[in-house]
Formats: C-alpha cells, structure tokens, sequence
C-alpha cells in the first residue's frame, strides 16, 4: 500500500527496553517505508550495551527522539514565573493553555508545561503509542481538540496493561473508558488479548489483531539443521516467574535421566536468575544448563542458528498473567528451529501444531520431554518441522505482511 500520509510519531514510555526489539523493528519499518518518523519517550535509557545498539545507531534513532518529560520548579512562585514566560513565548497557543487553566483537573500548570512541550508533535498525523499506559495524555488531548482534525490515534496493548482480576476490573474499566472512547484503533498481538479488552469496556469494532512480525529474510534468515548429540535446547526471555525456565530445567533432567546428553542455554536476567541458579544448583544436570544473561540481537540470532530446538516455557504466573503473544518464537522458527511450548496465553497463536512445532499442556514437563525425544529419535520429522517453521513465518508473520496492516490503519482517513 502507497501511505498516503507522511508523519507517524511513536509514543513510548522510557526507550529502548532489551525485552522490547518489537517495537524499535516497528520503528524501523515505517522509517523504511518512507514515513516522516518522531519518536516521543519520557526518558532515554542507555543504548550503549543495549540489544538493540546496533540498530539504533544504524538508523540515527537518537536524531528522531523527543523528550516529553518537564522539570517543573517547586518553588509556586518560580512555578507560575516559567509559565508565564512560557505563555509569552507561545502566544499562538493560547487555546490550548486556555482550555487547560479553565479544566477542573489538578495541577494545571504543569499539564500547561507538558503540553506547550508536546506542542511541536501535536498536527502530526499519526500518533503510535505502545503501551496503554502511555496514552492518556494524548487521548485528553483529542478529547479538548489540540491534535489535529483528522489525526488517527492508535494504542497497542501488549500484554500486562490488559490484565485484570477481581479485584482491579472495575478500576480498570474506568481508568480506560476515556482512552477507548479516543482512539481510533486498540491494536492487540493475539485474540488471547482481544478477550481480555472487550472485559475491560473495548468496543470490539475498535479492536484490530496484527501479530509481531519479523524481518524473516534479513535479520532472522533460515539456516538448515540437522539435529546432532549433544542435543542443543534455548530458551530465551527474563528470568521471571511468568517465563518459567525452571520448567526447562525440570525438562533437562526428565531427558537426562532417559539417558539423552543435551545443554540447556537460556539467555536472559532477571529478578527470578538467583532463585533460579539456586534450583539449578541443587540438581543432578547442573553442568548442562548454561545461564549467559542478556545478548545482543545478533548474538541471539547466532544461538539460534546453533540450537536445535526452542523451548517456550511460558506459565500463568501468580498474579494470573500469562504470555500475550511470543515473539521470539517466531523468531525461533523463522531460523528453522522447531518450538515446543507450554499452552499458554498467546502461545497457541505462534506455533502451527504438528507442523512447526508442539504445545503441551502447561508445567507438563515430562510431555515437553516426551515431544523432544520424538524429534531426536525422528530425524526426518525433525527436518520437516524445521522446514516448516520457516515456511510458517513467512506466510504468517513477515515484517512486510505484518507493516501492511499496521500501515492500513495509519491511513485511515486519509486514502
């Protein structure tokens, strides 16, 4: 689809995240589509050192950065002096610094600093927010008129900002109701989230499910396998509760004592890696587990490539979360390497069963070690299901197919 409109600001909390590639690709894709990109962030962290380093310095990410957070003094009266100046200096928005002194709401002064901040953004034609807790500023402001017209407002939620028990729904529900009533488009990963939204007060004509995608041909290319002893597994994700590596590494000594010699790589840090390490160290198969912590995505690209296969153990955690989506699996069987995942949350929807992978039930160790000893003693159904996991993602989950659907609604109204 030819855009028919040119400029697309992306609306991020603190950037980049090593867990949140996605959306530096998603960036990356509209760059190279030829959209007039901006990229808005309450605070930039460190990118030396980060997964996505060389990405970011590729594309000049960092010439492309707002920063919409404001020092506001604490002294009242050196508080009122700076916006008074800085209503001088913006005489031409007077509408909008009137409509927020004359709103009920608290601390008007500050909402005046952060919009007169936002204010070089606010006629851009698309507005791209990851993460919901990042919009509501922005949904106020389409409420009082300050963006344009016609500007199109779309919120992706990713997983955590739609959970909700008994407890917070009610809560939730009014938190969002002024956010579902001004956007144009809530964008979800997997229909396991789009049940979670209509709960939370979503009109379901709002709701569009676009997956994440991957650049299948240049950053995650097929390399054939032939599957070899010692059997090499992955797992890659933080090491927190809700990715359940431990799972893994009860799946490692049902294979192990089955008389199978195998390594176990999971990459990844987290809250979890002490406990974790602390488990490990208290088992049998303590030296075929290997923790690497944190990699670069070409590092990551790399393990893949020279694991056999992928286990996505992903469980309900205590506060009832579960995995939205489950991007690198399909980042997993893009390079050709077969998954077996726990079913769970969104998993389903990023492995084909029986074709590019399996799904047992959830914490089910001994049949995830079950579905590994089949491929192992099965070469040829190895081989067709790497072969098929390639085939899968480039049907299904290809950046060009996925970026057409996001770009579809970046035009609405506009083509």
């Amino acid at each position: 689809m030819k855009n028919n409109i040119k400029e697309i600001v992306f609306v991020l909390g603190s950037y980049p995240h090593d867990s949140e590639t996605f959306i530096t690709n998603q960036i990356i894709y509209a760059i190279e589509a030829g959209y007039d990109v901006k990229i808005s962030v309450t605070e930039l962290n460190t990118i030396k050192g980060s997964s996505q380093e060389a990405l970011i310095e590729k594309y000049n990410l960092l010439s492309l950065i707002h920063i919409r957070s404001v020092k506001v003094p604490k002294s009242y009266i050196l508080k009122v002096l700076k916006c008074l100046a800085l209503i001088v200096l913006n005489l031409d928005s007077f509408k909008i610094i009137l409509k927020i002194f004359t709103n009920k709401r608290k601390d008007k002064i500050k909402k005046c600093f952060q919009a007169l901040n936002f204010k070089p953004l606010m006629k851009k034609d698309v507005f791209h927010i990851q993460f919901a807790n990042n919009s509501f500023f922005l949904a106020d402001y389409k409420k009082q008129g300050f963006l344009k017209k016609n500007s199109n407002l779309l919120v992706t939620f990713h997983g955590w900002d739609a959970h909700f028990n008994s407890g917070n729904l009610g809560f939730l529900k009014a938190k969002y109701k002024e956010l579902f009533e001004n956007v144009n488009a809530v964008i979800l990963s997997s229909n396991y989230l789009k049940e979670k939204l209509i709960a939370l007060g979503c009109d379901n004509n709002k709701i569009k499910i676009i997956p994440n995608g991957v650049d299948a041909y240049s950053a995650f290319p097929y390399k054939e396998k032939q599957i070899k002893t010692p059997v090499s597994l992955l797992s890659v994700g933080r090491i927190v509760p809700l990715k359940g590596h431990i799972f893994g590494v009860k799946v490692v000594e049902k294979l192990v004592s089955k008389g199978l010699n195998v390594n176990y790589t999971i990459i990844g840090d987290g809250d979890f890696k002490k406990e974790l390490k602390r488990y490990i160290d208290t088992t049998l198969v303590k030296e075929n587990i290997n923790l690497v912590g944190t990699k670069t995505q070409t590092e990551i690209i790399d393990y893949l490539h020279r694991s056999d296969l992928f286990l996505m153990t992903s469980v309900r955690d205590e506060d009832g979360r579960s995995e939205a989506f489950g991007l690198v699996t399909i980042e997993a069987q893009s390079t050709g390497t077969p998954v077996i995942a726990f079913d769970t949350g969104g998993v389903k929807e990023t492995v084909k069963e029986g074709f590019s992978g399996y799904l047992v039930k959830e914490k089910d160790v001994e049949t995830m070690a079950e579905k590994i000893l089949l491929l192992v003693n099965n070469t040829t159904l190895f081989n067709e299901l790497s072969k098929n996991a390639r085939t899968f993602v480039e049907e299904n989950f290809n950046k060009d197919l996925i970026f057409e659907k996001h770009e579809a609604l970046y035009n609405m109204g506009y083509v």
